[in-house]
């Protein structure tokens, strides 16, 4: 049973999501009409706090996020210091992260329709085009940990990037990132560093583990065949192939996302986040 605590002027009063590089809270606060107001409170995890590197990395992230103003990246509300630990206060989004639905939907034995799934990754690819633009020096800003656990969908059925951390890490830092995670990381990857590449590769194996892999997604008789060399080129291991840049791959996708069938979709993923979500508070 979690134990309400007090963090600055706010009240813990539930846990939402571990992230790679932080744990994700929940607030409330007293406006000044009397009215209870909801956040999410990130601070960042022990081993975090104790690096000096990673530490910056939350720092500049706060910063990124306060600059940022886009549909699918979450405002920050507030920072803060509390017993020398450090804290950001963010607007609380209702919804689940991709990682908590496909989880749902194989305890639930439910199975999405894949074109949802493929508007989700034109979304995500809207979003990467967006921090594209923004530069560090002469390179774009690269999300780069585009993954389940830090996309999450609200129940109106738009998609969220979370954590901007590793965006600011060099090349160096990342690698050291990629490598400590222990998954199978491309060579392709380690050898440009953070480039559009990251993410959009990233945003392929997204999409390519909703669908339930590659042989799925070869198997989906609903699929253009069109598409299904799109999501291919998308999960390149060579980097030969792999999309060059976000606003290239949100326009393949594109092509194949019927506008009377976008509505539906939206709304089926609505209906998934809405869904996780009431029973992530249920269990609480």
């Amino acid at each position: 049973m979690f134990v309400p605590f007090v963090l600055g002027k706010y009240t813990i009063v539930g846990r939402i999501r571990y992230g790679g590089m932080g744990e994700v809270l929940k607030a409330e606060s007293v406006t000044e009409d009397g009215a209870i107001a909801s956040w999410a409170v990130k601070r960042p995890l022990p081993t975090v706090r104790e690096d000096p590197d990673l530490l910056g990395l939350f720092w500049r992230e706060t910063e990124l996020m306060q600059k940022v103003k886009h549909r699918a990246i979450i405002e920050v509300a507030d920072v803060g210091v509390h017993k020398g630990i450090p804290y950001v206060v963010m607007e609380y989004v209702e919804g689940a992260t991709v990682q908590e639905i496909l989880q749902w939907c194989q305890q639930n034995d439910s199975k999405p329709r894949p074109e949802t799934w493929v508007l989700m990754a034109g979304d995500l690819a809207q979003a990467a085009e967006y921090l594209h633009r923004f530069k560090r020096g002469k390179r774009p800003l690269v999300h780069g940990d585009i993954r389940g656990a830090n996309v999450m969908i609200d129940t109106t059925g738009e998609i969220r990037l979370l954590d901007l951390g590793v965006a600011l890490a060099d090349d160096e830092l990342y690698r050291r990132i990629l490598r400590n995670r222990g998954e199978e990381v491309p060579p392709f990857l380690l050898d440009r560093g953070k480039t559009p590449e990251a993410d959009t590769f990233a945003i392929g194996r997204v999409l390519v583990e909703c669908l339930g892999g590659m042989s799925q997604v070869e198997q989906a008789t609903r699929f253009p065949k069109g598409l299904v060399e799109v999501i291919k080129r998308s999960v390149d291991r060579s980097g030969l192939y792999v999309f060059k840049t976000a606003r290239a791959m949100r326009s393949e996708i594109a092509g194949y996302l019927a506008a009377s069938k976008t509505k539906k979709m939206r709304s089926e993923l609505a209906r998934l986040a809405t869904e996780v979500h009431t029973a992530r508070v249920q269990s609480d």
